[in-house]
Formats: structure tokens, sequence, C-alpha cells
């Protein structure tokens, strides 16, 4: 039965409980949030918990893999080099600035798309069936970030209601997942686990009959 210990300490051993407090002061606040989020008592509404998970995968993957980059240093600098020599008669500083600005400052850095596969690459290695169509998944957790970050209406449409609470418990599934991944517990032992876990396998039901466009067979 499931008593809502979901990976007790005899499947995990000291050694992994010592590594997780490593990992714990390295990824910041994401093992409270994970730790709430898992206990089913959080009080935040569907969208507040959307918009909450989905920024702290981006700042997960940040300290998880911070040597990964979408491009060398040196060509990034290169190509603003390039801008900057190509904006030189624009007499509208505005737009000169883009050159040392926000706008390309990042240029070397992972988008979203590929900072969500790469935390999903890994979290698969245990759990195969938490992100359905992956390619899929992707997507749709990038466009439910963008959609808060650029939202012009209100609250989450009725439609869309069944695909965030999906997006909502993977990203939460999947920063679990990835915490004891990097203590040290195995990909086996986490999916043995998970597998006898009655809140993810209703998860993982629900998504398949509501989300067929993620989890569809």
């Amino acid at each position: 039965m499931d008593r809502g210990v979901i990976l007790p300490l005899a499947d995990t051993g000291l050694s992994a409980m010592s590594a997780f407090l490593d990992i714990y002061r390295q990824v910041g606040p994401v093992a409270p949030i994970t730790r709430d989020a898992l206990s089913n008592q959080r009080k935040a509404t569907l969208d507040t918990q959307v918009l909450e998970f989905t920024t702290v995968a981006e700042g997960l993957h940040r300290r998880l893999f911070p040597q990964q980059e979408r491009m060398p240093k040196e060509d990034a600098k290169r190509i603003r080099t390039l801008i900057a020599d190509a904006l030189k008669e624009e007499a509208n500083p505005r737009y000169v600035d883009i050159t040392t600005g926000t706008v390309l400052g990042f240029l070397n850095e992972p988008n979203y798309k590929s900072r969500l596969q790469h935390l999903s690459n890994e979290a698969a290695t245990a759990i195969p069936e938490l992100f359905g169509n992956q390619k899929e998944w992707v997507k749709r957790v990038a466009e439910a970030r963008n959609s808060f970050a650029h939202r012009t209406s209100g609250f989450i449409e009725e439609n869309h209601i069944d695909e965030m609470y999906a997006i909502s418990e993977s990203l939460k599934w999947m920063f679990w997942c990835l915490l004891l991944l990097r203590s040290g517990v195995t990909p086996e032992t986490i999916r043995a686990r998970i597998s006898q876990n009655q809140r993810y396998q209703f998860f993982l039901r629900n998504a398949r009959q509501t989300v067929r466009s993620i989890y569809g067979e």
C-alpha cells in the first residue's frame, strides 16, 4: 500500500541521503518546491503551479548543466561583433544597444526547449513513460511557459486545464526523479518505486485519457 513514502531509506541507503544534501545545496529552491508539490498539501492554483514549475525547470537546468551551451562563447562574441558592425550607421541608440543588452547577452546559452530536452532525457532513463511523446511534451511545456510570460488574458482556458494539469504533474515528478538520480539512486530503483506509487499511476492513467496529444498510446 502507498502510505505517502515515495522512496524509503531502505531503498536508497545512507550514501544517497548524504549525496542528496549536496544536491540540495546545488539546486537551491528546487528541492523544497518539489517536496511541497509532492506533499499534495499546497493551496496554489493550477496557474500558479504551472508558472512556478516551468520557471523552476530553467533554473534547475542551469544548476545541473552549467557547461551546456548553444554555441561557444567565442562564436557568440564574434556574432555580437558582426551585429555591432552592421549597426554602426544606425542613429537610434535604442537599436544599437541591443548588441550590449539582454537581447544578445545570453546568445551562447541554450534555449528553453533544449533545456527541457536535456532534463527530460536524463529523467527518462528512470521513468521513460513520464513524458509520453517526448518531443510533443517539450513543445507543450515551452508553449505553456511562454503563454504565462506573455499572457494577455486571464486564467487558464477550460479546454486547456487537463493539459496544464498533466504538465504540472509531469514537471513535479521530473524534478523528483532528477534529484534522486543526482543523489546516486539508480534508475532501476526509481522505476520500481514509481511503478508502485498510486499518485503517479493515477496521474499517468489520467494523462493518457485526457491529454492524448502527448500521452496517447
